[in-house]
């Protein structure tokens, strides 16, 4: 004889995804986790740190928007359905966890903060913040990844 014990549905559990309808939030996370996208990312937080550096804000918010759009662009006709489906679309939705998505807020804001005023320790915390912020939200990469 077998106990059915109930726990809450995670996002990808007991479904298809294509079952299910993915919203614009959702479609954002995994055209931001597509690896063309996060290349771009990456050279926009190259040249906005090095703006940033040297305190020019208008350039700093350029080079992370020009860099975002063609990021965008690039990854603009990928699949969602097809994306979620994958380990790295599975990943980028875990950044969608209310936890995760304040602590990479706050993180981002003291490493900004920090960078403009070229203080090492204010680097340091928002690094910290952004990283354990990823500590939440791997219930929707697999559910056997679900804290308890």
């Amino acid at each position: 004889m077998t106990i059915k014990v109930m726990r809450p549905q995670t996002f990808f559990e007991d479904m298809n995804i294509s079952e299910q309808y993915l919203g614009m939030v959702d479609r954002y996370f995994l055209m931001s986790s597509h690896p063309r996208k996060i290349v771009f990312d990456i050279v926009g937080a190259i040249w906005g740190t090095y703006f940033l550096w040297n305190q020019n804000r208008l350039y700093a918010l350029g080079a992370l928007l020009v860099m975002d759009a063609m990021g965008l662009f690039f990854t603009r006709k990928i699949d969602p359905e097809l994306m979620s489906q994958t380990t790295i679309g599975k990943i980028g939705l875990l950044h969608k966890h209310p936890l995760n998505f304040m602590l990479n807020l706050i993180g981002l804001g003291s490493l900004v903060y920090g960078l403009w005023l070229h203080s090492a320790e204010m680097i340091l915390i928002g690094f910290s913040v952004i990283v354990i912020g990823h500590f939440f939200g791997w219930s929707e990469v697999n559910a056997k990844l679900r804290m308890i």
